[in-house]
């Protein structure tokens, strides 16, 4: 085991102290009463609030995929948030061949190899490319793994998620056995794990699993907003300084948890990047019109979206006539209509 420098080590409690006090200060926003001004009120007015963009990242188990890709905004003086899921089979156009988004933080570390710390470098240029390619500025990234998802359900004691259907499948490969029964239910971090990974039950495979993925974000987000323990949150800050990398300084993170906690579910949006999947199935492409109405409405996104034409598909007639076909705006529902009413996934028969 390599040891700690004295500089890294001063890094590390700084880092765990802040969260620790961070922790804290959330935990007293929970507990606030109406008997008049608390210690914590004051605390947090004068903690400004903040509007930032994020690139929000998961990891896969096996490889260097990132199979989670999503844009969020919190809004604090607003009081409302977004979340824009990006497919991880989305269409991309990059050197002269056809791969999907979440093959390039993979390509991207590859290429980095020479460097110092090939990751960080990768999720650099991963942000940048993105955020060009989108028409909007972000204010830092966030990588996690499922460990940290893993540890932190269980860390926060469980998760209640209405399980729209049985959920059974096994892949030896990558260590993934699902096996959950419909109903609504606690689930813990290694059963959380199964339902926002299942996608072989869908008819659109994993555009049913990012639905899914919709429907435990709005329980979690619920779950949070009705208070956690000192421990608990204690608990999510180890494991998130453990299996995180982001770009985020100390300075980022009460402001962040001052916004957060003013955003209320009925405010708070969450949808899938407009597009279609194409004929054989493998790709997800964009549509150009409903990416910049969305990105235009939620994202405030002042720079011309894909003006490299990452998305648009130079080698495939067809990727062509997806990206630039006519779009039909659709009414979104609130994470708190999601959180009530779920959404209705087709599954295979």
């Amino acid at each position: 085991m390599r040891r700690l420098t004295k500089r890294k080590k001063s890094r590390v409690f700084c880092l765990a102290y802040s969260f620790l006090v961070l922790c804290l200060l959330i935990v007293s926003s929970v507990v606030i009463t109406n008997s008049g001004t608390t210690a914590a009120e004051v605390v947090f007015a004068a903690i400004p609030k903040t509007d930032k963009t994020l690139l929000v990242l998961g990891k896969d188990r096996v490889g260097n995929n990132t199979d989670v890709i999503f844009l969020a905004r919190i809004d604090g003086e607003e009081g409302k948030a977004a979340v824009m899921q990006l497919p991880r089979d989305t269409y991309v156009s990059y050197n002269d061949k056809e791969v999907k988004l979440n093959s390039l933080y993979g390509r991207f570390k590859k290429e980095a190899a020479g460097e110092k710390n090939p990751e960080y470098a990768a999720l650099e240029r991963l942000e940048e490319v993105l955020t060009s390619a989108l028409g909007i500025k972000t204010d830092g990234f966030i990588l996690m793994d499922l460990d940290c998802f893993v540890e932190s359900v269980d860390a926060i004691g469980g998760v209640t998620v209405e399980v729209p259907y049985d959920m059974v499948y096994d892949d030896p490969v990558q260590g993934l056995h699902i096996n959950l029964r419909a109903g609504k239910q606690l689930l813990n971090g290694e059963q959380a794990e199964q339902f926002v990974r299942c996608r072989s039950i869908y008819i659109r495979a994993d555009l049913g699993r990012i639905d899914a993925q919709k429907i435990f974000i709005a329980a979690l987000i619920s779950k949070l907003k009705d208070g956690l323990t000192v421990g608990q949150l204690v608990s999510v800050a180890g494991s998130v300084l453990e299996h995180t990398v982001t770009s985020l300084g100390l300075s980022d993170l009460p402001s962040l948890a001052v916004s957060a906690a003013e955003v209320s579910l009925s405010s708070a949006v969450i949808f899938t990047a407009p597009g279609s999947t194409d004929s054989r199935g493998g790709f997800y492409v964009l549509n150009r019109d409903g990416m910049k109405r969305m990105l235009s409405d939620y994202f405030d996104a002042e720079e011309a979206f894909d003006p490299d034409r990452l998305f648009r598909g130079y080698f495939n007639d067809e990727a062509r006539g997806l990206y630039e076909r006519p779009y039909t705006p659709e009414m979104l529902p609130s994470m708190e209509s999601i959180a009530e009413n779920g959404i209705d996934i087709s599954v295979k028969k």
